[in-house]
This record gives structure tokens, C-alpha cells and sequence, in this order.
């Protein structure tokens, strides 16, 4: 487990290594939509299969959550899971939820 989230300024000492492993992937372009934390949007599924995507995940961008959430509600998403060590997302997401109302 990682203490802290990938998108942080703690993780930038990991770059160079993760830049070896996540360029020696092969990666394929996803079967379903992807919705984007940084855009709020779907994202070019080509764009998922550079490592340069992977990378910027530990840049402090702001997290787009909300409009991600309302993406994901457009295209007919009506149930949502949190994969992680707690239940923040969770909580994030049934608030985005609420608010749209």
C-alpha cells in the first residue's frame, strides 16, 4: 500500500524508475469508456496506451471529480465503486451525485 495518493509531489522521487517500468508496458487502447480525473471528460482511448499519460498522474493538476462524475452519469453510469484504502472517492462521488440533483 502506498501512504500517500499517486497525484501527489511525494511521488515525484519515483518518476525515473516508474518511467522505465511504464514505458517498458505494452499497452492496448481500452474496450470501454475511460473518463479522464484531470479533463472530466472521456478521454482518446491512443492516449491511455502512452506512458507520458501514466506519468502526469503524480502532478499536482487539480482533480476534475465532479464534472468525471457527471460524465460518467451521461453516459448511463448508475452505480460506482471504490477501489482503494478508504472511502474518500465514495464520498466525493455521492456528493457530486447529490449536488447535481
Amino acid at each position: 500500500p502506498l501512504p500517500a495518493a499517486l497525484h501527489t509531489r511525494l511521488v515525484s522521487p519515483l518518476l525515473p524508475d516508474m518511467k522505465v517500468v511504464l514505458e517498458a508496458i505494452k499497452y492496448r487502447p481500452p474496450r470501454y469508456h475511460i473518463v479522464s480525473i484531470f479533463s472530466g471528460r472521456c478521454i482518446d482511448g491512443e492516449e491511455l496506451t502512452q506512458a507520458s499519460y501514466w506519468l502526469q498522474h503524480d502532478m499536482e493538476k487539480p482533480m476534475n471529480w465532479a464534472d468525471g462524475v457527471g460524465e460518467l452519469v451521461r453516459l448511463g453510469c448508475n452505480a460506482f465503486l471504490e477501489i482503494s484504502h478508504g472511502q474518500n472517492l465514495a464520498f466525493a462521488t455521492r456528493y457530486c451525485l447529490v449536488r447535481a440533483r
